[in-house]
């Protein structure tokens, strides 16, 4: 009967331990994140956090595009963009819509307001650069009527 209490003390012992440990939400403490940059070698972007950490996260590449873009999206939306993915360095950290890219597909709707194809081509957060969105949306000319609704 010793036996049994003393084995029920240390397991309560060690279960009040392990419950009453707090656990680490490794997201709030990393803070905001200050800086990005980005890694052709790797196709990375490297993160810094106010608290000094970083994380590296893997990037997107759009061969696409003249030259091509890098692009992540992290886990709150927020929107890490490369203008230029052959090339390492400082990358774009964007929460909200860009305001050039908003004005494009502004004035392209109001313009072209009968064309399903403009109304479907919102920008996103990922549309940072308004020169490639504005390629994005720009349709080829109809060879068979010669015209586009977009047009450089």
């Amino acid at each position: 009967m010793k036996k049994l209490v003393a084995l029920f003390s240390i397991l309560a012992t060690l279960m009040i331990v392990v419950s009453s440990c707090e656990t680490k939400d490794p997201i709030v403490e990393k803070g905001t994140l200050q800086s990005a940059t980005y890694n052709p070698a790797t196709k990375s972007f490297t993160l810094t956090y106010s608290s000094g950490q970083t994380e590296t996260v893997n990037a997107v590449v759009d061969d696409k595009t003249d030259p091509p873009t890098a692009t992540a999206t992290l886990k709150d939306g927020t929107v890490i963009y490369a203008g230029d993915a052959t090339v390492a360095g400082a990358a774009t950290i964007a929460k909200e819509i860009n305001i050039v890219s908003q004005f494009v597909y502004d004035g392209m709707s109001l313009y072209y307001f009968w064309a399903d194809e403009v109304k479907n081509k919102k920008p996103t957060v990922a549309d940072v650069n308004p020169e490639n969105y504005f390629y994005k949306i720009l349709n080829s000319t109809d060879t068979q009527h010669g015209w586009s609704w977009i047009t450089d």
